[in-house]
């Protein structure tokens, strides 16, 4: 990954470096479940970056490890003001990692607070957006400019919402075919409001999304294999078979997150506690 965009910037060390050389040093790094750091190469730029492998223990959340990562990388033990960081576990096999940038803004003497941009890799999470962020950067002179432009949230942001209101665009042509039928009797009013009707169901699935990265819900409800013990005659790529939205969808928009605050006992709602698993 680093090789064809960087090129002959890129230096790899004969022999990995250990960054952890004293107690102090690997108690902060136990605190955030990190075994072992390694300084294994750098790009030489104007400003270079240093590039790490780092282990966690097998027994750490990789996906809520963040705090004590930031307390690492932010305190006067990790000196680097610009890297590439890969974080895995002792026994990665088939398990998920890590990729993070972090970068210190040197202003007149003055180091600012590490900027940390990370992507989660493994079977649940796709790798495009590292790989167009990498992309980018193939094209660019690489300098600070164009490695924070590329990595940055905002850049991601309007980028994601660039995309979202193209396909909301598409969704609405009428030439598309999409259509929100009220009486299933009539093609009539198929696609009556079919600008509001998009416009919710876009914000549906963006909440629906957001509790099953936060664990709220369980995995097995986005998965197809999962679901085809779930559901009768479940057809992923159906066009024609409603039985996913019907099921599932419908149900976590309606009759699970569409409630009162308080419930029928006078109670408050509240999530389940505990992680949602398989």
């Amino acid at each position: 990954m680093i090789t064809p965009i960087f090129g002959a910037s890129y230096r790899e060390f004969p022999v990995a470096e250990d960054i952890l050389r004293d107690a102090r040093q690997t108690a902060l790094a136990d605190k955030a479940n990190i075994v072992k750091i390694q300084r294994v190469g750098t790009v030489e730029l104007l400003n270079p970056i240093q590039i790490f492998d780092i282990t966690l223990r097998d027994s750490a959340d990789l996906t809520r490890s963040r705090i004590g990562i930031q307390r690492l990388v932010r305190s006067n033990l990790f000196p680097y003001s610009h890297a590439f960081m890969v974080f895995h576990y002792e026994n990665p096999c088939g398990r998920e990692w890590r990729f993070s940038y972090l970068f210190k803004e040197d202003t007149a003497g003055h180091t600012t607070s590490a900027k940390r941009y990370t992507y989660l890799f493994g079977s649940r999470h796709h790798c495009r957006t590292a790989v167009d962020r990498f992309s980018l950067l193939a094209d660019k002179e690489q300098d600070d400019k164009a490695l924070l432009e590329a990595f940055s949230v905002e850049s991601l942001t309007k980028e994601f919402y660039r995309e979202l209101f193209d396909w909301y665009q598409w969704a609405i042509d009428e030439s598309t075919g999409v259509t929100f039928p009220n009486n299933t009797k009539t093609p009539t009013d198929d696609r009556e409001q079919i600008e509001t009707k998009i416009i919710r169901l876009i914000t549906r699935l963006m909440f629906v999304w957001f509790i099953k990265q936060k664990n709220l819900v369980p995995d097995r409800l986005f998965d197809p294999e999962a679901l085809q013990s779930i559901l009768r005659d479940f057809d992923p790529r159906s066009r024609t078979s409603g039985n996913y939205y019907n099921a599932i969808l419908q149900n976590l928009f309606f009759a699970t997150l569409n409630r009162a605050i308080m419930d029928e006992e006078g109670q408050k709602r509240e999530f389940a506690k505990g992680k949602a698993g398989m």
